[in-house]
């Protein structure tokens, strides 16, 4: 057997309905009774509790098919029972009822799920017996078939269902619900919107590992076109995710590329979210002037990544005609000359956070955190009348009111809490047999927004959530746009309806949300301040801003995630204003009138930085040079000399010693060195070397001068040869004598 596997990036064939109407269409076939699936059958299979025992029986009733049950389909719904007891679950009676009275208002099928009560009797569908082992739990089906006077003689609605697992001690119920359709009424038109969304785990943009991991098969980007590729979705898009692979031109991984090529292609409605998905609520709240956006993502890429390949130049290659002579009029196109030179074009800002949006003025800011002076903030902050808030049904006083809305006169799109709360809900449940809940709760109250709404158009959203599985994202989406009598309609169709004036319930501000925006805003002016240092301050303050426009991320507002990010964000900023000083100094002992003395100046930013390095002494007698301009490479030390005179005066000097931007910031911490000045010991060694010297000249030349008039005054003695004459003569005479 040949199997076709989707090619990744592709969507997957949507076909859960077929699945599930084979599913109901073999157990009715089998059998109208309750089972438990043993479980090596069920889909859900048991499996002991990891981490401790709950101490209680839980069970989770989930229908299938969405809980939408057309003229002549089987009621099938899944029973999860889990056994958190330390006792085995033997003989327990699991009973499966159908309320009478169908629900007609949002805020009784809010209740009912809840665990309230519904009005009018309950029916017992079928009960059966469950044996579930200490830590374990088992996926348990029903079905009754669509030709059961008990669901082929109801009428069209909203019917409440729960199941009851008793034992003889205890007794668990767990409700849901399911919508009988009415095959005759018209369709309403019905909006979903879906965020395209990825939020970077550090730093303002998607790193290539995540965006590896994101647009691989199996990757949350992925899984969001899977989920919206063949519907009528708006797409909310993120234009840092995009900016993300364009940063990286030619290095991009080949499944990002291809990912963003194929969201292009969607002919999906679209608009832009904030850069990063960042939540405009709180920045009016926090009293900002305008809406932050990215400044420049020029530190983000390489120009070597996008650098054209040098086309080849068609030169005139002459070639033989047949009588070996040139042909004049030929030429030879496969030449190997080519123009070495190369075209390098960046991406300026816009081309990289560009999403080919069919509306720029709609804003989403996260749920729950919009009034009615909020609305207006925003308006102010755009300068722009025509921008469109989307906002909850929930901050509304009319929840079931019509998607398009006016608040103090600005213009609101409203989406249906319930029917959303319930998709996103769905959206992240991973496990099949425990989907079936959210989803049936969400058509269900996707169908009394519907008949409440009178034919006007209904807005719901997927909201978003970094816990999102792909099967549940996708799943979610097709409950919408595969419910019973609905019809999609465009954005701009849904803009031009009429408005209906509505009033926001006041809502507090985030003050902790709030003061990091503040923060931010601070370290950001540092930053800014800290960037004339370099050539090109978008360097640092693009990065910056964009890591702060992450922080503010909506997707992390529901863990508390933020925080983390707040925390990691400020100590990058520390860590960057730090980058560039001046290494602390040792003593110095200065044994000469002048000098030069050498301090190193430290630059862990990747870029050169130009400093003026400022040396002041505490006392007159050294003097010292006041500035320095110091070019330092970038990643390096580098030396910088200052020439100092001494004076006569000896003693220690301290010198202060400081670093500013070529705007006269200050850059780093001051630093000090003590200098040992010693400065006349030259000028006393210098006199003492010459009374030395001269001492010696003058001992020299009395010593001449003494010995030779020693040899003066001395009486002067015969020559040898005359005493030998006259010895000789004396003794001849003596001997003449005798």
């Amino acid at each position: 057997m040949t199997e076709i596997l989707p090619l990744p990036g592709t969507p997957a064939p949507r076909r859960r309905a077929r699945i599930f109407a084979v599913l109901a269409a073999a157990l009715l076939a089998a059998s109208s009774m309750l089972t438990a699936l043993p479980a090596e059958a069920s889909e859900s299979t048991p499996s002991p509790t990891p981490s401790g025992l709950s101490g209680e029986i839980d069970v989770q009733l989930a229908p299938v098919s969405n809980g939408v049950i057309a003229a002549g389909d089987a009621l099938t719904v899944w029973a999860n029972v889990s056994n958190g007891t330390n006792s085995d679950l033997t003989d327990a009676t699991v009973t499966l009822s159908i309320g009478s009275a169908p629900i007609s208002k949002s805020d009784e099928l809010s209740q009912w799920l809840a665990g309230g009560d519904s009005s009018g009797d309950f029916t017992v569908v079928d009960t059966a017996s469950a044996n579930i082992p200490s830590g374990e739990s088992n996926a348990i089906v029903v079905t009754k078939p669509g030709s059961d006077p008990l669901i082929a003689d109801r009428a069209a609605g909203v019917y409440p269902i729960r199941v009851a697992v008793e034992t003889a001690s205890d007794s668990t119920v767990s409700t849901s619900v399911i919508t009988i359709t009415d095959e005759t009424s018209s369709a309403s038109p019905v909006a979903v919107v879906v965020p395209i969304t990825a939020t970077a785990s550090s730093g303002g943009l998607l790193s290539s590992s995540e965006l590896t991991t994101l647009t691989g098969r199996n990757g949350a980007l992925t899984a969001q076109l899977d989920a919206v590729d063949g519907t009528a979705a708006i797409l909310a898009i993120d234009p840092a995710v995009l900016a993300s692979i364009r940063v990286l031109g030619a290095s991009a991984p080949s499944s990002a590329s291809a990912w963003l090529d194929r969201l292009d292609l969607l002919p999906n409605d679209r608009f832009a979210l904030q850069f990063a998905d960042a939540d405009v609520a709180v920045q009016a709240d926090a009293g900002l002037t305008s809406l932050l956006s990215p400044l420049d993502l020029t530190a983000y890429m390489d120009a070597a990544d996008f650098e054209n390949e040098p086309e080849p130049t068609a030169t005139a290659s002459p070639t033989e005609s047949p009588s070996g002579t040139p042909a004049a009029d030929s030429t030879d196109l496969n030449t190997t000359d080519t123009d070495t030179d190369t075209d390098t074009a960046v991406p300026d800002l816009a081309a990289l956070t560009d999403i080919g949006a069919t509306h720029s003025n709609i804003l989403w800011p996260a749920s729950g955190s919009v009034d009615s002076a909020t609305v207006a903030s925003l308006v102010s902050l755009t300068g722009d009348e025509d921008t469109v808030t989307l906002v909850s049904s929930a901050s509304t006083d009319e929840p079931d009111t019509s998607a398009r809305a006016t608040v103090d006169g600005s213009d609101v799109l409203v989406y249906n809490s319930e029917v959303s709360d319930a998709l996103t809900d769905a959206a992240r449940t991973d496990d099949l047999t425990l989907r079936g809940a959210p989803l049936s709760a969400a058509t269900a109250y996707l169908s009394l927004a519907q008949n409440a709404a009178a034919g006007q158009p209904v807005l719901v959203v997927l909201d978003r959530d970094l816990s999102r599985s792909a099967a549940g994202l996708e799943a979610a989406v097709d409950a919408v746009t595969d419910a019973p009598a609905t019809s999609s309609i465009s954005l701009d169709a849904l803009l031009a309806q009429t408005p209906q004036e509505q009033t926001l319930n006041e809502v507090s501000a985030g003050d902790a949300r709030v003061a990091a925006v503040n923060a931010m805003q601070q370290e950001e002016t540092q930053i800014a301040q800290f960037a004339t240092i370099l050539d090109d301050a978008v360097l640092l303050t693009g990065p910056q801003r964009a890591s702060e426009l992450q922080v503010l991320s909506v997707g992390l507002i529901a863990d508390e995630g933020w925080r983390a990010r707040f925390d990691a964000h400020h100590e990058q900023t520390l860590t960057t204003l730090t980058s560039v000083s001046i290494l602390p100094p040792s003593n110095i002992n200065l044994l000469t009138s002048g000098a030069g003395l050498g301090f190193w100046v430290k630059n862990d930013l990747p870029y050169p930085v130009s400093v003026s390095l400022y040396a002041e002494p505490d006392d007159l007698r050294l003097e010292v040079e006041p500035v320095t301009t110091v070019e330092a490479e970038p990643a390096s030390n580098t030396r910088a000399e200052i020439p100092v005179q001494a004076r006569i005066a000896s003693g220690e000097v301290t010198i202060a010693l400081r670093l500013e931007s070529p705007t006269g910031v200050h850059i780093g911490s001051t630093e000090s060195v003590d200098v040992n000045v010693r400065a006349e010991w030259e000028g006393i060694g210098v006199v003492v070397l010459i009374a030395l010297i001269g001492g010696l000249l003058v001992v020299g030349i009395i010593r001449t001068v003494l010995r030779r008039r020693a040899k003066s005054a001395a009486p002067k003695e015969p020559a040898p040869k005359e005493s030998a004459q006259k010895e000789s003569a004396l003794t001849s005479d003596e001997d003449s004598a005798q």
